[in-house]
């Protein structure tokens, strides 16, 4: 009979090799458990809509960085739905995104209403990846959504807002600058028609925090436009002026 053999066997064995083998089966018991809740975790779309081949790049190494499992399926980035806040806030702690994606909430724009239940939850979703960023202790998100008006068109249209409000931790003084434009690109991103001007980031001293990333990246463009004066050049009594310097534009 097999059982006897099997006692047998650990009869035979001294104290370490059974200490041994029961380890080895306990660690091996582990991963298949493991991997069996792994692979049975559903996965679910990171953003709604499809990414361009570069962005879907920069996600895709950015979530590997970050050891969170994904797929690529149709141009669109899934992650399992247990860490999907988790992949969002590590995006952003990357700086990702880098500018505005398309549509990216899990809420189809059309439920995000003016006052109803599927705003307080947006707003809420928002400031729960925002405390998992690394320098964020507490966040609070307030959207303003208006209602279309069919009595007012272009300009007359009232545009939809945000309000978002930081604390730092202990020991930290400032969000870096990636972050601030990470942070208001993903809010930008995650509500329908809010343009990355229309959003305040401030922290808890009340300081605009994408007016600091603003200024910073205005003085990068009027330093590249001043280093580009600088490299134009002479070449047989003709200007050849040379390429303009390339620089990350901000929302």
């Amino acid at each position: 009979m097999p059982w006897i053999k099997v006692t047998r066997w650990w009869n035979n064995l001294n104290l370490r090799q059974r200490i041994l083998s029961f380890s080895g089966v306990a660690l091996g018991v582990a991963v298949l458990i493991f991997l069996k809740i792994h692979m049975a975790a559903p996965y679910v779309n990171l953003y709604e809509n499809r990414l361009s081949a570069d962005d879907l790049s920069e996600v895709s190494i950015a979530l590997t960085q970050s050891h969170i499992p994904s797929k690529t399926v149709n141009n669109q980035i899934l992650v399992p739905e247990s860490r999907r806040i988790e992949a969002l806030a590590a995006l952003i702690n990357q700086g990702i995104p880098s500018h505005p994606f398309p549509w990216i909430s899990s809420l189809p724009a059309e439920d995000v209403d003016s006052d109803g239940a599927q705003h307080i939850h947006l707003e809420r979703e928002l400031a729960s990846i925002l405390r998992q960023v690394n320098e964020i202790a507490d966040a609070n998100v307030k959207l303003y959504i208006p209602l279309e008006n069919q009595f007012f068109f272009g300009d007359e249209q009232d545009e939809a807002k945000a309000a978002v409000v930081v604390k730092l931790k202990s020991g930290y003084d400032k969000l870096p600058l990636e972050k601030v434009r990470a942070i208001v690109n993903f809010v930008s991103s995650s509500v329908p028609h809010l343009k990355p001007e229309n959003i305040e980031l401030t922290d808890t001293n009340g300081q605009l925090l994408n007016r600091r990333a603003e200024d910073s990246q205005d003085e990068a463009r009027s330093t590249g436009r001043t280093l580009t004066r600088s490299k134009s050049r002479k070449t047989s009594g003709r200007i050849f002026p040379t390429s303009p310097m390339r620089l990350a534009t901000s929302p």
